[in-house]
């Protein structure tokens, strides 16, 4: 299969973007995709969840950001290998990320020259990116890079607008630099059943704004999956676990639309 490059990207924190991105990279690794994580959140909350330490400039050759070497130079960065599962690599996090206007301006001019330079593609089936928020510099630089964006979306009130705002943001981007970038989904998370009408309310606006572009799976709020341990995400601490078993769904939904064409808009609709 042609490699995609998936972004996961939100608008602000604590929407569960780092628990998806990791636990969609074990679950593809477990049913042997060839799986690169690369680990673009200053924190590094991605590589401690897998049980790898944060990158030191020492260890970098070259370049601001690993989510945009790997994605566009590749040979600047060597993975960790084989984390957790065979076939999972990671980049962990490095210090070094752009933050003034000035650098993130360079960051995505060197982006988008790169975009289809690299040889790192050949290596996987799927290059995940944990992006920080959409205003930080790396993030546009990645979604740039990645073909795909995957958006998880708080099913709390007022979330549809901040996801008017993820939407523009990708938009402008494809425009100015030439290149096609659209959500592969958006993903419904923190659902409680039991919490009276406003999370229901949400995923049913989610869903007529967004139409298919919703994936059917909707992550729960779970103690199970908020309290997995570092290096042992749900998918591998309790696979039986209905966080788990949702994120299983959800990697069922991602090879379904990966099969697809990754120009064909139409399908995306």
């Amino acid at each position: 299969m042609v490699t995609r490059n998936v972004a996961v990207v939100s608008q602000k924190g604590g929407v569960g973007k780092t628990t998806t991105a990791v636990n969609l990279s074990v679950v593809l690794a477990l049913r042997g995709y060839r799986v690169l994580v690369v680990d673009c959140e200053p924190q590094g909350d991605a590589s401690a969840q897998l049980g790898v330490g944060a990158m030191s400039g020492a260890t970098r050759s070259a370049g601001p950001s690993a989510c945009v070497d790997v994605t566009t130079r590749g040979a600047d960065l060597e993975p960790q290998r084989d984390i957790l599962v065979r076939g999972l690599d990671v980049i962990p996090a490095s210090p070094r990320f752009p933050t003034r206007a000035s650098e993130a301006r360079r960051l995505l001019r060197s982006t988008r020259a790169q975009v289809g330079a690299s040889n790192v593609d050949r290596d996987y089936d799927f290059i995940i990116a944990d992006c920080p928020p959409t205003s930080a510099p790396t993030a546009l630089a990645a979604m740039v890079a990645c073909s795909d964006v995957l958006i998880p979306v708080q099913l709390a009130p007022g979330s549809l607008r901040a996801l008017r705002g993820i939407i523009t943001v990708i938009e402008r981007l494809g425009a100015e630099h030439g290149v096609h970038i659209a959500p592969l989904g958006f993903l419904g998370t923190f659902y409680r059943e039991n919490a009276g009408p406003n999370p229901k309310q949400a995923l049913a606006a989610l869903r007529r704004a967004m139409g298919r572009l919703v994936f059917d799976t909707v992550i729960h709020d779970s103690q199970e999956v908020a309290c997995a341990v570092n290096g042992r995400p749900i998918v591998l601490e309790k696979p039986r676990a209905r966080g788990a078993r949702e994120y299983e769904a959800l990697t069922d939904e991602v090879l379904a639309r990966a099969t697809r064409n990754p120009n064909d808009k139409e399908s995306r609709r």
